[in-house]
């Protein structure tokens, strides 16, 4: 569980055990997800009596399913305070794994047994879905020096809507094109500066330029968010600026960083949310 090489581990959709093959099950997970359905988005971390991201509180199950406790500080949607648990349900999954470490995919197109205080099960149509970053939480982060990660091939998930419809230029089957970060570690700054662009059928794409995204370093986890907006093509939403949320963490032994990290996103558009999920490696 600390190896830190390998290649990314695509798993197939349609498989039920073992949606995250190269990942043992068991607890010492950190999960951050961002969830969006039934006309509402939420994103956020699964976290202890903190909201810090990257805690590694969550039990990966047999079965591909997540459980923990959520602290009382979360106070969401489709999950809240107490115990949850995710499990697949009749939804469809697409994801995968690198260096059995970290994990990255989505739930789309069925039921996903989403169990906490506010629901039991949640419908998602096959432009929803419940995106993950699951990880084993890198142990020692650094506290001086810079890295630079980029995204693995292949490491992202589909964007989709919560409203199972997206518009104006966010249009179903959107793809990631590139995403990067540069990390400084430890004072002063402790904070990551990245980018992600994103493409969608009839000639729009997105991205967090000029300036990309901020975000804050805690612990194994981070936190941000930036302004995403058009860079081409003519959809009218976010043409100009539209507000995003980042969340997420690093994996594997810090020597001299640790070799990954993997975020999820929520943008705010007019109307409905765009949510997924990425995974990148250290250069």
């Amino acid at each position: 569980r600390t190896n830190s090489s390998g290649a990314a581990a695509i798993v197939p959709t349609g498989v039920v055990v073992g949606l995250f093959s190269a990942l043992p099950p068991g607890p010492g997970y950190a999960l951050a997800f961002s969830i969006g359905g039934e006309g509402s988005c939420q994103i956020g971390c699964a976290a202890g009596n903190s909201a810090t991201c990257g805690q590694p509180i969550v039990t990966l199950t047999p079965t591909g399913g997540f459980s923990w406790t959520q602290g009382s500080p979360f106070n969401g949607i489709f999950v809240s305070s107490g115990p949850v648990t995710i499990e697949r349900g009749t939804t469809q999954f697409s994801g995968g794994s690198v260096g059995g470490v970290m994990g990255w995919g989505y739930f789309t197109n069925g039921t996903l047994n989403l169990i906490s205080s506010e629901t039991s099960t949640m419908p998602l149509l096959m432009n929803e879905g419940a995106h993950v970053v699951l990880s084993i939480p890198t142990p020692n982060m650094p506290t001086t020096g810079t890295a630079t990660y980029t995204m693995i091939p292949g490491a992202f998930t589909t964007p989709t809507f919560s409203d199972n419809i997206g518009g104006g230029g966010f249009t179903p089957g959107g793809t990631v094109t590139s995403a990067s970060m540069t990390v400084n570690f430890g004072a002063p700054s402790n904070q990551i500066t990245g980018n992600a662009s994103l493409s969608f059928p009839g000639g729009n794409t997105y991205d967090f330029g000029p300036r990309g995204f901020t975000a804050n370093i805690n612990g194994a986890g981070f936190t941000g968010g930036g302004i995403f907006s058009r860079s081409s093509g003519s959809g009218a939403a976010c043409a100009s600026s539209c507000s995003a949320t980042v969340l997420g963490g690093f994996a594997g032994s810090a020597n001299p960083a640790p070799p990954f990290a993997g975020y999820v996103y929520e943008v705010s558009a007019p109307g409905f949310a765009v949510n997924g999920a990425i995974a990148q490696r250290r250069q």
